[in-house]
Formats: C-alpha cells, sequence, structure tokens
C-alpha cells in the first residue's frame, strides 16, 4: 500500500471549522439548510471549534461532484485557514461512496477532515472501510469516469454558458449567458475597492449593511461573505470550469483584484506563521473521557530546545476546569492503532469484510439502471417530438420557447447520462469478500512506527476515542455498533459487561502511560 504525505494545517487554523449544507430537490426547502447549519454551529460551539466560514449549495444532487459551492470548498481547503469541514450527515457531503473517498483523501492531504454533526460519535459502519477501499482503487476508477461524467459540462463550458448551480452574488443568467445584476455590483465593486484603501473587513460588512445591501438569501452580510466575495475570480472576469478558461463580465479590473488577493494573502501567512509540520491523525476523532471536549493536536519545544507534541483538552487549555492530562502524540496514536491490528484477527476479518461487501452491494443497483435507462429514453422521444414541432412552426415566440425546452432536455439528459455511466463502471469494479479480506488483512503487515501507515490505519478503522488518564475507549468503524453517545460512553466505563462492549483488549496506558506499563489495565474496544 502507498500512503499519502499529509501537509498539516497551522496551528492557528487547528480550531478553525467551515460548514457545507445543501438541499437537492423540491421536497427540500431553505428551511432545510437552515436546520442542517443550526445543527452545525451548535455542534462547534459544544466541541469548541470556531466557525469560520459556510458553503451552500441549493437545489443540487448530492450524488454528483460538480457543485459549486462544493468545489469552492475543497479549493479553499487547500489553503489551510480551516481545520474541518462539519455536515449535518455524511450524504451532504456526499451520496457517492467513491466521490466521498476521494475528495476526503484529497483533503487530508492538506490536513482537513469532515465531520458530522449527526454521524460524529460512535455511528461509523463499514461504508467508511469501503471509502478506504475505493481509495486505493481511485486511479483506475477515476480515469475512466472523468471522461464521461464531465464532458456535458464541458461542451455547456466551451459555448462559454452557464454550467448552471449557484451563481456569484452579483450575476444573473440571461439567454444562459452570465451578466451582471446592477442592482448588487455596487456592493461588490465597493468590498474591493475599500479592502485595497486597507479597511478591515468588519467595518465594510457594517457600511454594507447600513446602505440596505442583502445576501441572496435576504439575510444581512457577514465577514465570512466579503471574504468568500473577495476571493472569488469570478469577479475580475475569471469564470474557469473544468480546465477551460472562459470570461464572464467583470465587475472589477484585473488589477484591483489581485491587489486585493495580494493583501488577502500576506494576512493569511501571518496568521498562521505558528505552523508546525505535525499531522495530527487523530484529529476530530479524540475526546475528553472527563468532560467530552474535543481534544486537539498541540505542539512546542521544551527547555532542552526538544520539540515534543500532545493532544489537550480543549476545555483545560481554555478554562482550566477539566483534570485530564496532555498525552504524547506519538505514543498515543501508536498504542491505538496497536490495539486495532491486534483487533483484526482473522475471524474479525471475516465479519468485518461481510459487512463492508454488504455495504458496497448497497451502492450498486441494477434497479437504478434500469430506471436511467428509461428515462434517457423518454428525454430522446421528447427531443424528437420538439424537433418535429420547431420543423412544422413559424412563430418567433414559439420557436424560442422549444428551443428553452429542447435545452432543458440536453441538460437532464447529460446527468442522467453522466449518472448511469458511474453506476456501470461501479458495476464492472464491484467487490468480492476475498478482495476486501486481503485488503483489511494488510494492514496486519504494517509498520507501527512508520506515521504514514498509523495515519491510513487510524482513518479506515478509528470512529472515535474517549480518552481518561487510566484508560482508553475505542470505538470502531462497524454496522453492527449502536449508536453511542457520550453519557452511553460513561455508562459503558462503570461496566465492562455492559451491552455494547463486545471485546476486551488488554493493555492499557497506566497513569505513567509508558510502554511497560501499558497491559498492566484494559482497554475498552467496541467491535462488530
Amino acid at each position: 500500500m502507498a500512503f499519502a504525505k499529509v501537509r498539516p494545517v497551522p496551528e492557528a487554523c487547528a480550531l478553525n471549522a467551515v460548514l457545507y449544507a445543501r438541499y437537492s430537490s423540491d421536497k427540500q426547502t431553505e428551511n432545510s439548510i437552515d436546520f442542517q447549519l443550526r445543527q452545525d454551529r451548535a455542534y462547534c460551539e459544544a466541541k469548541g471549534l470556531r466557525v469560520v466560514g459556510e458553503y451552500i449549495d441549493r437545489a443540487i444532487s448530492g450524488t454528483s461532484d460538480q457543485r459549486p459551492e462544493f468545489q469552492r470548498m475543497i479549493r479553499d481547503a487547500k489553503k489551510q485557514n480551516f481545520a474541518f469541514i462539519v455536515v449535518y450527515r455524511f450524504d451532504r457531503f456526499a451520496r457517492n461512496r467513491y466521490d466521498s473517498a476521494i475528495y476526503k483523501k484529497e483533503l487530508e492531504s492538506v490536513g482537513v477532515r469532515v465531520l458530522s454533526t449527526e454521524e460524529s460519535i460512535g455511528t461509523g459502519d463499514e461504508g467508511l472501510i469501503l471509502e478506504s477501499i475505493y481509495e486505493a482503487m481511485a486511479e483506475s476508477y477515476s480515469r475512466r469516469l472523468s471522461r464521461v461524467v464531465s464532458q456535458g459540462m464541458r461542451e455547456t463550458a466551451l459555448k462559454g454558458q452557464s454550467t448552471g448551480g449557484n451563481l456569484s452574488h452579483g450575476y444573473k443568467v440571461v439567454d444562459h449567458m452570465l451578466v451582471i445584476d446592477e442592482d448588487i455590483a455596487p456592493a461588490i465593486r465597493y468590498c474591493f475597492e475599500a479592502r485595497a484603501e486597507g479597511k478591515k473587513k468588519k467595518p465594510i460588512t457594517d457600511k454594507l449593511n447600513a446602505r440596505g445591501y442583502r445576501t441572496k438569501t435576504g439575510k444581512p452580510f457577514t465577514i465570512q461573505t466579503v471574504t468568500k466575495i473577495l476571493s472569488n475570480p469570478i469577479y475580475k472576469g475569471d469564470n474557469s470550469y473544468a480546465g477551460i478558461a472562459r470570461s464572464c463580465p467583470a465587475m472589477v479590473s484585473a488589477e484591483l483584484w489581485d491587489k486585493v488577493h495580494e493583501l488577502e494573502e500576506k494576512e493569511k501567512k501571518q496568521y498562521g506563521s505558528k505552523s508546525k509540520d505535525v499531522f495530527f491523525a487523530l484529529s476530530g476523532k479524540i475526546f475528553c473521557g472527563y468532560c467530552g471536549a474535543t481534544m486537539i493536536g498541540n505542539s512546542g519545544i521544551g527547555k532542552t530546545g526538544a520539540k515534543y507534541t500532545y493532544y489537550s483538552c480543549t476545555n483545560k487549555k481554555r478554562t482550566h476546569d477539566c483534570k485530564k492530562a496532555n498525552e504524547k502524540k506519538d505514543f498515543l496514536e501508536w498504542y491505538i492503532c496497536e490495539q486495532t491490528v491486534l483487533m483484526l484477527t482473522d475471524e474479525n476479518i471475516k465479519t468485518i469484510a461481510q459487512g463492508v461487501f454488504a455495504a458496497s452491494e448497497d451502492a450498486l443497483s441494477v434497479t437504478k439502471i434500469a430506471d436511467l435507462e428509461k428515462q434517457l429514453a423518454s428525454i430522446d422521444r421528447e427531443i424528437d417530438a420538439a424537433a418535429e414541432a420547431l420543423i412544422k412552426t413559424n412563430s418567433p415566440a414559439l420557436l424560442k420557447r422549444i428551443n428553452e425546452k429542447v435545452e432543458q432536455f440536453e441538460r437532464q439528459q447529460q446527468t442522467a447520462e453522466a449518472e448511469l455511466a458511474r453506476l456501470q463502471i461501479d458495476q464492472e469494479l464491484r467487490l468480492s469478500v476475498s478482495t476486501i479480506e486481503s485488503f483489511l488483512a494488510e494492514f496486519r503487515k504494517g509498520d507501527l512506527f512508520d506515521t504514514d501507515f498509523r495515519n491510513r490505519l487510524i482513518r479506515t478503522f478509528i470512529n472515535c476515542v474517549y480518552l481518561f488518564d487510566n484508560k482508553i475507549i475505542i470505538y470502531y468503524n462497524a454496522r453492527q455498533m449502536k449508536e453511542v453517545s457520550y453519557i452511553e460512553m460513561l455508562n459503558d466505563t462503570t461496566d465492562s459487561s455492559s451491552e455494547g462492549s463486545d471485546s476486551l483488549c488488554f493493555g492499557d496506558p497506566s497513569e505513567s502511560r509508558t510502554p511497560d506499563t501499558m497491559i498492566k489495565s484494559h482497554v475498552l474496544c467496541h467491535l462488530s
């Protein structure tokens, strides 16, 4: 197995999080977005995370990765100004397991992890292990799929037309082309002009709101809204898509946009100047056993000049009202990985492989393939009928309506063809139980002192960890594992025979937490 190197997020941004929300059909509404965001904000507040931005896709299916705000979020993640993406459920991030695996891998390479408000603690299943297998298959799958999925959207982009989705604030679509909305454009221009003059974002935001400007959803401007505007190259006329360079009407000059961009980048570098080249593999997965707060990675220099890294409770760090001691990073990660490898017995591998296989089969729908084929046949008939109507009419107004209808059918056709291609390739690459067993067994051969191997193992198997000073509770990704709250976890610790603790792995850090005392007590490990 090959393990990708990780570029960690700067320490100054280690608690920064952004929210991603979407709804995908007329059966959902703006209320769905508001609900998701409320839950996400509450989660971040409870876990001590700072919300520094929001990304929202409206009426766009999660089965496709062609979501404008989603793609912008992925690009922004590479700037490393946040460490977490928080979603209400993982299916808001991606409904397709393959896409989820690939994007999570891409994010992890820059130190960013996806967290779920609803599924974050103790609710992992074999589908998360399946994502690791898909990740290993990524190169073969993506080469075959990308040619098909992006072809229709690229054709639209080559024509210079809008590819749909969530329009950037200040633009509207007229005859399938992007044009400037002059009612909003003055607000956008003011953002750039004021920022170039050195004004901070808070005064800019206040002035926009005082002038009565509102966002696309009718809400007041925020600092995050202004930040998104200032980072969007569309405002200088760059509306590139899928590697196709194309222009659109610019609201500000390229010189002004570049000046503001340079200023933004300079401030980011100052903000992240304390960055340490350390990746904390348990980030987002490890919680304090005493108070339930998130534990985060820290690093520093000791009196001797030696560098040290550790996990600490955010409550203790901020308010000093938690007794949890700091834990050495490398030793803790090594120990958890050692316990995980011990868990991978032949019997457990067979059980887990069956669950992963079932999860992979769930993603393959012969019925859905048949439904898509019927849908495409119906669209073809509609296009043929429209073509006949075009031949028979001389009315300019009717001609326009028919052409608009044909273009609508063609967009539906592109989406259906891309989804059909994805499902057909999924069928060709379907997994067997023996293949999954071989994949899982490979982890028993890894080097526990190799940090890349530990990162991969933790990402694949560890759902969450609760850490006390004298014991560790590990929840693995397994469908049979019941949903566990923090209170339920505390009940598990008081009775090692309670339901939900199906296996005991011996060896637990004592108060001194040294290797030769690790085997003196026990660790509760929730297994399938």
